[in-house]
């Protein structure tokens, strides 16, 4: 989906792999795909990459009694959007 709206080759790159960590900690899975590609990607891809699971929360965590807004608290980051527009374009939507 990425490659396919013309997202940069890194941004491709990152949803393709953004969770790898899934099998090794689902509960903090975005921080481990942060960390394993922490060296071959620019900052804003690494805070997304540790950050999606909390703003995907938005689309699930009403129905399971979570807070669906806890990624406003990280509405200070310069990244913010980014990581916002990368769950609603590109994760959220795999789950069809």
């Amino acid at each position: 989906r990425a490659e396919r709206d013309g997202a940069d080759e890194e941004t491709v790159v990152v949803a393709l792999l953004h969770d790898v960590g899934e099998l090794l900690s689902p509960s903090n899975h975005g921080e481990v795909a942060a960390a394993l590609l922490r060296p071959y990607i620019s900052s804003r891809n690494h805070w997304l990459l540790a950050h999606h699971e909390i703003f995907q929360g938005y689309y699930y965590a009403h129905h399971v009694g979570g807070d669906r807004d806890a990624r406003d608290a990280l509405r200070d980051s310069p990244h913010w959007q980014a990581c916002a527009d990368f769950c609603e374009r590109w994760d959220a939507p795999s789950f069809d």
